[in-house]
């Protein structure tokens, strides 16, 4: 029998989702798509994953990969993939993925602040669609510790950001004649700030600009578009994978916890811990509409809570 094909929650500005889009399209790995609204309520994810609210979210079965850390593990499981193991990163890779993917990111997003964006915006998501998210936006920043950097700061950091990997790009990517992690997680903001018409920053970094044009081209659409009630269907027809019994010596293991994310969009999901691996958490949920799933997180970047 042939393994359920990867489901992911997404839509198609939200910057990492483009990430796990083009890491798929890379990795030649097939996906089905459900298509999100760009703000909550998302009623098929909260039934899947409880509380957690970013974009994306991913699906096999029954099982649920929320953060796109987990997302991209789950990526180099199912593909083998070598250019995006952890193995292949060196220390500065790890750091440059950490700037690019915190205040950088943040910094991308409040360049592409203008006139423009909220036009193009409101075009894309509706005057509504463009309220509601632009509340949500701000929601997610209360009870945040990621500073939000200026106008000015911003400018500031995404032309020294430009500037370091101008330097770094060789004949194809950042690293080397693959693209590793580094590549992914320094493309997707960067991708958003392109998007959106932000076309001052790349005067001076062409060789970055024909980076990021071929990394846009490594991704490829979704083998088929799928309801939210379809996924939903798709969850309570199957059962979780099979948990390693080495993964499953934590203290809380069997316990109702909470897990958070540590920095921003600090909405827990809560659940029935089942396993604790190097990297990851995974809580039992069920729900009417979905039966028992089990939903996996990174310990990069989240906390577990005892009830």
């Amino acid at each position: 029998m042939s393994s359920p094909s990867l489901i992911l929650h997404h839509y198609p500005m939200s910057p990492y989702a483009e990430k796990i889009r083009t890491m798929l399209g890379y990795a030649n790995v097939p996906w089905q798509s459900v298509v999100c609204k760009e703000a909550p309520p998302r009623p098929h994810l909260e039934a899947l994953a409880g509380g957690y609210r970013r974009i994306p979210v991913a699906q096999i079965g029954a099982d649920v990969f929320c953060d796109s850390h987990a997302i991209s593990d789950e990526i180099v499981r199912i593909s083998q993939c070598e250019s995006l193991t952890d193995e292949a990163l060196s220390d500065a890779d790890k750091a440059l993925i950490a700037s690019a993917e915190g205040q950088l990111f943040f910094a991308a997003i409040r360049s592409c602040t203008s006139l423009a964006l909220a036009l193009k915006m409101i075009y894309l998501f509706s005057f509504k669609g463009f309220l509601a998210f632009m509340k949500d936006r701000q929601s997610l920043t209360q009870g945040s510790s990621i500073r939000i950097p200026g106008v000015k700061e911003s400018k500031q950091l995404i032309d020294a950001h430009l500037a370091e990997l101008e330097k770094m790009v060789g004949d194809e990517f950042l690293t080397g004649t693959a693209p590793t992690q580094v590549d992914f997680a320094a493309y997707h903001s960067l991708w958003l700030m392109q998007s959106m018409g932000n076309k001052k920053a790349w005067k001076k970094a062409p060789k970055t600009l024909s980076w990021l044009k071929r990394m846009e081209q490594l991704s490829r659409p979704p083998s088929h578009e799928l309801a939210p009630e379809e996924a939903l269907a798709i969850a309570k027809a199957a059962s979780p994978r099979a948990i390693d019994p080495s993964d499953t010596q934590h203290e809380a293991i069997g316990k109702a916890v909470s897990i958070v994310p540590s920095d921003y969009g600090r909405i827990a999901s809560a659940g029935t811990l089942v396993a604790s691996t190097a990297k990851t958490w995974v809580i039992a949920r069920e729900h009417e509409d979905t039966g028992l799933v089990h939903v996996h997180f990174p310990k990069q970047g989240f906390e577990l809570i005892p009830a």
